[in-house]
C-alpha cells in the first residue's frame, strides 16, 4: 500500500494505474497532475516594468564599473583596444542582475545592451587619458590632450571598428550564460 501522489488515498500496485508515469489510484488516473501544470504567464512577470528602472540604473552603473576596468587595463599593460571594452558588457549585464533583483525576464538582455554605449564611451575616454598619461603627459582627466586622443579614437575608418567594439560588447551583454550545454 502507498499513497496517492494526487489526491493521497491508499492504493496498492495490484489496484493503482499508471498515468503519465506515475502510479495512482483509479478515482486520479484522468485528473491532472497539479505538479505538472502551467500556471498562466502574467505580462507584468514577463516585462517586470516595476523593475525597470532599478535594472537599468545597476546595468549603466555596471557598465560605467566595466569601463572603469578597461582603462586600468590599459594603463597597466599601455594598450587601449577596444576588444578590452567588452568588459563593460560584462559589467552591464551584471549591474542589471544586481539593480533587477531577478535573472528571469525576455526584457533584461536588451536594457543590460542599452547601457553599454555609456559605459563604453565612459571607458574609452578613460583609455584615452591613460594612454595621453602613458606617452609621457599628465594632463588632467577632462583637459584638452584627452578630448583630441579620445576624437582621434572615432575618427576616420576607427569609428566603424568602435562601433563594431561597441556592438560586440552590446552583444556580451545580452547574451544569457546558460548552465551545461
Amino acid at each position: 500500500m502507498r499513497a496517492c501522489p494526487r489526491c493521497g488515498a491508499f492504493c496498492c500496485p495490484k489496484c493503482g494505474v499508471a498515468s503519465r508515469g506515475t502510479l495512482v489510484c483509479r478515482a486520479c488516473e484522468h485528473a491532472p497532475d497539479p505538479a505538472r501544470e502551467e500556471r498562466p504567464i502574467d505580462m507584468r512577470e514577463i516585462f517586470a516594468l516595476t523593475r525597470l528602472p532599478p535594472a537599468f540604473g545597476g546595468a549603466l552603473l555596471g557598465a560605467a564599473v566595466g569601463g572603469v576596468v578597461w582603462a586600468g587595463i590599459a594603463a597597466v599593460t599601455g594598450v587601449g583596444w577596444g576588444l578590452f571594452g567588452a568588459v563593460t558588457g560584462v559589467g552591464a549585464r551584471l549591474g542589471l542582475w544586481i539593480g533587477a533583483r531577478t535573472r528571469v525576464g525576455c526584457l533584461w538582455p536588451f536594457v543590460a545592451a542599452a547601457a553599454v554605449p555609456f559605459g563604453y564611451l565612459l571607458g574609452r575616454w578613460f583609455v584615452s587619458a591613460a594612454l595621453v598619461r602613458a606617452a609621457g603627459g599628465n594632463p588632467p582627466l577632462f583637459g584638452s590632450e584627452v578630448g583630441r586622443k579620445f576624437a582621434q579614437e572615432f575618427g576616420g575608418w576607427s569609428f566603424f571598428v568602435e562601433l563594431g567594439w561597441i556592438a560586440l560588447a552590446m552583444l556580451v551583454a545580452a547574451t544569457i550564460p546558460r548552465r551545461g550545454a
